[in-house]
């Protein structure tokens, strides 16, 4: 997560698109709002979250 490398301010706080290939990934937003991803997966993340 990206808290163990940097100060949360410095992390994802910007918008990510991505397309999962494999595997999967969880995204918290900073309100609490949870959403889960995997393979052949589209996301539109907006900024205020983590991974």
């Amino acid at each position: 997560m990206c808290e163990t490398h940097r100060k949360k301010t410095d992390c994802y706080q910007a918008l990510h698109t991505q397309y999962i290939v494999s595997g999967r990934i969880k995204v918290v937003m900073d309100d609490g709002a949870e959403e889960e991803f995997g393979p052949g997966d589209a996301a539109v993340i907006p900024p205020g979250h983590n991974a």
